[in-house]
């Protein structure tokens, strides 16, 4: 796909496929490709002025800046990103900056304060991803503090988050592997029909042959029987004029 965009010199979808590309990657734990996918997207984005695409991408960066262990460089990608997105008044990525935030900070209170915005932002967002990131963060917070109800509070709800992503992914995947299974089908039915088609037009082209050649046969018979009668006639002719 970003091939393709490059090929139409589309550089909002090069931004974007940098973007997923770099977080496939870092996801991968190959951090030096990471970088140099989300790096590029980040600096195409800073050219071309899509600021609505820089917050995701500067938050993406931190997550890859996080997770090969250069959190300096992290926390400026957060902070940059999340004043972004609040220039921009978008509260999904606010909320994705924030939680990247939360899990740096060596301040508990600080880093609680911040899950908690994030948990609450998510929910009326209806982000469950982030809920779920947000109440996983808070429990382990919780738990350090020895703040075991909360805790164990967080926990409840980040497993019921859980199990109810588990459940989604898993419709989605029945959902995909039925359509593709209709799909299969009406593209099977089409290929039949099609190969019908084709059979019926063969046999029509071969019936054509076969009337051409049998008028084509008959037509040299009847001129073959005319000049025989011909010759016969006048070889008749001949012995009549003989005798």
């Amino acid at each position: 796909a970003l091939a393709d965009h490059r090929e139409l010199g589309d550089s909002l979808g090069i931004c974007r496929g940098l973007s997923r590309l770099g977080n496939l990657y870092r996801d991968k734990k190959d951090y030096q490709l990471a970088f140099e996918n989300l790096l590029e997207a980040e600096s195409m984005a800073q050219r071309r002025k899509y600021a609505f695409l820089q917050p995701l991408i500067l938050s993406r960066l931190g997550d890859c800046y996080f997770a090969s262990g250069e959190l300096e460089k992290a926390e400026k990608s957060y902070e940059l990103a999340q004043n972004l997105a609040e220039q921009i008044e978008k509260p999904s990525l606010i909320a994705l900056a924030k939680l990247g935030l939360a899990r740096l900070s060596k301040d508990p209170d600080r880093a609680i304060d911040l899950a908690t915005q994030v948990l609450a932002l998510s929910k009326k967002l209806g982000s469950l991803s982030e809920q779920e990131e947000a109440s996983k963060l808070l429990y382990e917070l919780y738990q350090a503090k020895g703040q075991f109800q909360l805790a164990m509070k967080m926990q409840d709800e980040w497993k019921m988050l859980e199990d109810s992503i588990y459940r989604i992914e898993n419709q989605r995947a029945l959902f995909n592997l039925e359509a593709k299974a209709t799909y299969d089908k009406q593209k099977l039915a089409e290929k039949i029909s099609h190969d019908k088609e084709l059979a019926q037009q063969a046999l029509k082209a071969q019936r054509q042959r076969f009337l051409l050649i049998s008028v084509l046969g008959l037509i040299i018979i009847v001129f073959l029987s005319l000049l025989k009668f011909r010759k016969d006639r006048n070889m008749q002719d001949r012995n009549k004029l003989l005798h």
